[in-house]
């Protein structure tokens, strides 16, 4: 078979077809799960996901019916290859402006400090958008015009990714320092940040390792290349139901305070004895903390002496009004 677009063959061409309606094929559950999820999320960033997947369909429908010409006996994939620049340029730089402005938010809102990101993602689409162009024969070009920009393209992409990347396990690192009762939640933070960000960061590498490591050629880089823009956005999907599972756990244990009395153990670091109701108001035999200092005004610290000395019985009979504990640290995972 003869070339096609983008350096591929007709068959490399028809199995990239396949590999797009498949990932697709699982973008679209993930995009239903959160639009139906009860989110508290603004309007326009609903309408900026369903865009951006709009945008990643329209892309896997060129790609099929680019497919389709190309074992026509005279392929004309010219309009179809130009407009593969457009949307997969488009869907990439929706998709990287959500890592982008979490980064914004790491950094408290300093644009200086995403003002390399915003350069580096530039670099990328400029060079992706070239290559597409030169493969495409829509521009004159050298081979070596073709190694240079799938050169910048490569290292740049790569480099936004991994940055982007690195800056929130850093975050999330000195956050979780910070809350040391949340094991759980970061644990779950950690495995949708891992999860989200190694599908494209692997396939970047791929492309690397192939080009410019490899000896050989393992696996057909523009074929892997293509497929990017795809990754990017499942990484932004698993991203946001990852979210939503990081919330419902940070909302537990409020929900099971305000629920259950009788808590053994809560966020805010209290274990609480047996309690009972009077009235309108919850009243508790003693309250201790989990290093074991009384906290219904009772204890040793508060009057000077063991009240167990003074009355032997009081610790069964004693009735004391509990104070409200001091709410814990609140925590702010941006995750989005």
């Amino acid at each position: 078979m003869g070339a096609a677009s983008f350096g591929l063959t007709s068959g490399q061409l028809v199995l990239l077809a396949i590999l797009q309606g498949i990932t697709q094929g699982a973008l679209f559950p993930l995009l239903i799960s959160f639009l139906a999820s009860k989110r508290t999320n603004h309007r326009w960033f609903k309408i900026y996901v369903i865009f951006t997947n709009v945008l990643s369909l329209s892309h896997t429908i060129i790609r099929v019916v680019e497919a389709f010409s190309s074992l026509e006996p005279t392929p004309r994939l010219l309009p179809f290859e130009l407009s593969s620049i457009f949307v997969t340029c488009s869907t990439a730089a929706f998709t990287q402006a959500f890592f982008i402005y979490r980064c914004w938010r790491i950094f408290n809102r300093r644009t200086i400090f995403i003002v390399p990101f915003l350069i580096a993602l530039l670099t990328a689409l400029v060079s992706g958008a070239l290559i597409g162009l030169f493969s495409a024969g829509a521009i004159p070009h050298t081979w070596h015009m073709i190694e240079i920009a799938l050169a910048t393209w490569a290292f740049s992409a790569f480099t936004l990714d991994f940055c982007m990347t690195l800056i929130t396990i850093v975050y999330l690192y000195r956050l979780r320092a910070n809350h040391n009762e949340h094991d759980s939640v970061f644990l779950t933070v950690w495995h949708v940040i891992w999860g989200s960000a190694m599908l494209p960061l692997c396939l970047m590498a791929l492309v690397i390792l192939d080009v410019y490591i490899l000896p050989q050629s393992v696996l057909p880089s523009p074929l892997a290349a293509a497929m990017t823009e795809k990754f990017l956005l499942l990484s932004l999907m698993i991203t946001l139901m990852g979210q939503g599972y990081v919330r419902r756990q940070l909302d537990q244990p409020r929900r099971s305070l305000s629920s259950n009395p009788i808590a053994s153990q809560c966020v805010t670091g209290f274990v609480s004895e047996p309690v009972f109701a009077s009235g309108s108001g919850a009243y508790e035999l003693q309250t201790r903390s989990i290093l074991g200092t009384t906290r219904s005004g009772y204890g040793s610290d508060t009057t000077g002496r063991d009240p167990d000395l003074e009355d032997p019985d009081k610790r069964y009979l004693s009735v004391a009004k509990p104070q409200i504990p001091e709410p814990g640290q609140p925590i702010q995972l941006h995750l989005s």
